[in-house]
């Protein structure tokens, strides 16, 4: 079935990224792309950082933080580094950036687009609606991709990451993806592994500090678990079935995940019930859960150590707690 393409905005640069491309070009931009997803690109990324920063806060101050801008914090400054070999430089600040505000006001423009695009006539209209500095924001945020990527390009660094995987891979196949394809697939890797990653963790951490039990629970099993801070790795956090299970149902596709044919206590917020030797969970239909989509467009993300947003998530979620 074809994507609605009216919800997808035309890029920038006029170059479509996997995401709005037709089944040929998605097919074979993915296979370039996948090459980017190896477990150890992520592994010399692990987020020390986040948990350094807050102590340093909170010894100055001792005030509440709003963990959403934190964890956005991370996960942008992760995944530029990943994808560009430079960091956002978030933590440095401790503001949102000039092209971390670009993103979400990319966002918001879309969603307006959407609803006008569905009526051709209206487009004049809306022109007049979106602040005027809009498309100027998008626009910049672009260019500032096509400007990171060409950096990284020229540095021709052997650090693994996303972009010296993806250069060294283009072309096989007899398939290769353009400059302005890459700046398009750029820019799709950096929203689609900062904010919704930070989504989640924001998700996760409120179900936690509203239900004190489950809180508990998982500080003591992972302060039991890992004796040290520095064991907390991207591997071992992986092979924490708690951890797993609390992450897991933090994604929801509302409807699916809240209905009591799919699931046994719908409604409550239950990471055990993802935990295999659970027995009043056993007849849940887990395989219900498809968080990252289904089928041959599912998130590119979803296979990377088995799950890429997973595991970022659980180490980031390990380290704070």
């Amino acid at each position: 079935m074809q994507k609605d393409l009216v919800w997808h905005a035309k890029p920038a640069n006029g170059a479509p990224s996997i995401l709005i491309g037709d089944d040929d070009y998605h097919s074979k931009g993915r296979r370039v792309l996948s090459h980017a997803f190896s477990e150890k690109a992520l592994a010399y990324q692990e987020p020390r950082l986040l948990v350094e920063r807050l102590r340093e806060i909170k010894a100055k101050i001792g005030e509440a933080q709003d963990m959403t801008k934190w964890y956005n914090w991370t996960t942008f400054d992760v995944i530029a580094d990943l994808i560009f070999g430079e960091p956002f430089a978030s933590f440095k600040t401790l503001q949102h950036t000039r092209m971390m505000t670009h993103r979400t006001t990319r966002w918001a423009r879309s969603r307006i687009s959407y609803i006008f695009n569905n009526y051709p006539w209206s487009n004049s209209v809306i022109q007049r609606l979106i602040p005027g500095d809009s498309t100027r924001k998008r626009k910049d945020f672009q260019g500032w991709v096509h400007t990171q990527v060409r950096k990284r390009i020229e540095r021709g660094t052997q650090r693994p990451a996303f972009m010296t995987q993806i250069l060294a891979n283009n072309g096989a196949r007899d398939f290769a993806l353009s400059d302005e394809r890459i700046d398009s697939n750029a820019n799709l890797m950096l929203v689609a592994g900062s904010e919704t990653t930070a989504t989640l963790l924001s998700g996760v951490t409120y179900c936690l500090l509203v239900r004190p039990d489950k809180h508990e629970k998982l500080v003591q099993d992972i302060r039991g678990r890992f004796e040290e801070y520095s064991d907390i790795t991207l591997a071992a956090a992986n092979e924490y079935p708690y951890l797993i299970a609390g992450t897991a149902v933090s994604v929801s596709h509302y409807p699916a995940y809240h209905s009591e044919t799919n699931f046994k206590d719908a409604d409550d917020y239950i990471p055990e019930g993802s935990v295999p030797d659970q027995a009043k969970y056993a007849e849940d239909e887990r395989s219900a859960w498809q968080p990252f989509s289904f089928g041959p467009r599912n998130c590119l993300g979803k296979n990377w150590g088995k799950n890429l947003a997973y595991a970022e998530m659980r180490l980031v979620l390990a380290k704070v707690l």
